[in-house]
């Protein structure tokens, strides 16, 4: 593929990520949820009492970006938010 054709792919790649952002977004008036929302039931889903910070991980959220959302969604009643058994302060 030349450098010009790996140019436009790049480009359209970056305009469908945008519009898909955009899609996301706006079916948060349907359902009820932001993308990071549903990011993070998608991976309680696949795996209940994921780590916070293996979530922020996923999401590619620091510490208080995950730990913002976690406290939104607990105050919606989405998620619990349960102390971690093998961390010796709980």
């Amino acid at each position: 593929m030349s450098p010009r054709r790996e140019h436009r792919l790049v480009f359209l790649l970056n305009v469908a990520q945008r519009r898909l952002q955009r899609w996301v977004a706006s079916q948060n008036e349907r359902n009820g949820a932001m993308p990071a929302q549903s990011g993070l039931l998608f991976i309680l889903g696949k795996q209940d009492g994921v780590l916070m910070g293996e979530a922020g991980s996923a999401l590619d959220l620091g510490p208080p970006g995950i730990s913002g959302l976690v406290d939104r969604m607990s105050a919606a009643g989405l998620i619990e938010r349960r102390a971690d058994p093998d961390d010796g302060r709980a």
